[in-house]
């Protein structure tokens, strides 16, 4: 192997013609190459064009949030339950979030900034995900499901619960978590 590279390196050595030659020829078929590249933004198209990922495209292109960024503003020590003074916190956090990016952009590339959600539109959202939950389950998860209910194997999971929960590092888990 090191006898190949040798060589390679001996014969570019001496005609440096070919050396130059080659490099541009290189070159100019990665030049070519990144001008051939197309960027699509629709990450449903990434998935194979079949049935099941049809109504999983369907559902993605009607929930209303596919051409939409998404910004979670929250408290760093979030132990679970939000107080007075953290919501008063991260409401003043999105207002000024908003102010900052309707002033640097001016219009130009958001149409929108909606950072006041309203609970009608949370409600709506939820429901179309609840009444659509069947498009995204299959007959995998639906046997699934009747295996998880039976009442052995519930009986089984609140067993294995309880025991987590006795054991000495639910204990400390939860000390910890205070």
């Amino acid at each position: 192997m090191k006898k190949i590279f040798l060589n390679i390196y001996r014969y570019l050595n001496q005609h440096t013609a070919v050396l130059w030659g080659t490099l541009a020829m290189i070159t100019l078929l990665c030049i070519l190459s990144a001008l051939r590249i197309n960027f699509v933004e629709d990450i449903s198209s990434f998935l194979p064009k079949n049935q099941e990922n049809e109504r999983i495209n369907y559902a993605y292109e009607h929930i209303g949030t596919a051409n939409k960024i998404m910004v979670n503003i929250a408290t760093v020590a979030s132990t679970g339950s939000a107080t007075d003074e953290d919501i008063e916190l991260i409401e003043n956090a999105a207002d000024l979030f908003a102010e900052k990016m309707s002033q640097v952009d001016s219009g130009q590339y958001m149409q929108d900034l909606l950072y006041q959600i309203d609970q009608e539109q949370i409600n709506e959202l939820t429901a179309f995900v609840i009444d659509n939950m069947p498009y995204f389950l299959t007959e995998e998860d639906y046997a699934r499901m009747d295996t998880l209910l039976t009442p052995e194997h519930i009986s089984e999971q609140l067993a294995n619960d309880k025991l987590l929960l006795s054991s000495p590092v639910a204990t400390l888990r939860t000390i910890i978590q205070k």
